[in-house]
């Protein structure tokens, strides 16, 4: 059984990394496997399987036959789907950072198309709802996709959830077996950066400060981390700052010491142990004395 792991975009620096160097995290599962009675199939079937289902030995079989004369009256190329209700204590996703799918994708055809599966989140409602092509998945094979809860707006109350194809993306006929292995939310379970970029990559040397954008992750509700800040060039610090932030999104500026010289400096980000750095080119400025 081959897996694929596919990092939704913006997922971040703090998440490319080794397994070995890879922050530890936390998480609670959505669904199992083991809760096909909780949904609410329609055009589709739904059960509990041990096919293609990790160490816990279930997953949630999503079987579609596309038929496009048997949809509802109005719609007979329609829309199979499944739909649940998430239990009270895990309607409320804004302690957490990523939405995982772990999804096997067995099917009669040769390769899925371009939009093989759809997930929708109501947030909290359908006129305001998550939706997200499932682009990542292949025929044949387990891909995790991890999804940061910062794309999906206002998560703090998700009171349903649905998976669903277009019969229109598919031939008369075509089988389709999907095996929802995992719908968990996960968090760092300590202080984490994550997205980190300077917000100048070309500065001028008269430049006052210079800016960061990241997000600090893994910090309980409450708390705060202490994020240490440096720009250097040729050896030396020419600005330093420290920062005790909550958890979130930050735009962060450092006040230089001196004026930059051309050439290349060096921003950089510690949170205990770890440190992210980015470089800034630096060119003469027409401004400065002496300039053209």
């Amino acid at each position: 059984m081959t897996r694929v792991l596919a990092w939704a975009a913006g997922l971040g620096l703090a998440l490319a990394c080794s397994a070995q160097d890879a922050p530890k995290m936390e998480r609670v599962s959505i669904e199992d496997g083991s809760g096909a009675a909780r949904w609410s199939p329609a055009e589709a079937t739904v059960e509990e399987s041990a096919e293609f289902a990790g160490a816990d030995g279930r997953s949630l079989h999503f079987h579609i036959d596309v038929d496009h004369t048997a949809g509802e009256p109005n719609y007979p190329i329609g829309w199979p789907r499944m739909a649940m209700k998430p239990p009270a204590e895990l309607q409320d996703w804004s302690r957490c950072d990523f939405l995982e799918l772990v999804i096997h994708t067995e099917t009669s055809r040769e390769s899925l198309p371009s939009s093989p599966l759809g997930f929708i989140a109501h947030t909290p409602d359908k006129q305001n709802a998550y939706n997200r092509n499932l682009a990542e998945l292949r025929k044949g094979e387990t891909t995790t996709i991890v999804i940061p809860l910062s794309q999906i707006p206002r998560h703090n109350f998700v009171p349903h959830i649905q998976f669903f194809i277009s019969e229109s993306n598919y031939k008369h006929g075509d089988v389709l077996d999907f095996y929802i292995d995992d719908i968990a939310l996960t968090r760092y379970a300590g202080p984490t950066l994550s997205d980190f970029v300077a917000l100048q990559s070309i500065a001028f040397s008269d430049v006052s400060c210079l800016g960061a954008r990241f997000r600090l992750l893994g910090v309980e509700e409450g708390k705060t981390a202490a994020v240490k800040a440096s720009i250097r060039q040729g050896g030396a610090a020419v600005a330093e700052a420290q920062w005790e932030l909550a958890r979130g999104e930050h735009e962060m500026w450092l006040p230089l010491k001196k004026p930059l010289t051309s050439g290349e400096a060096t921003l950089e980000l510690s949170l205990g142990e770890s440190k992210q750095a980015a470089k800034v080119r630096i060119v003469a400025s027409p401004y400065a004395e002496g300039g053209k």
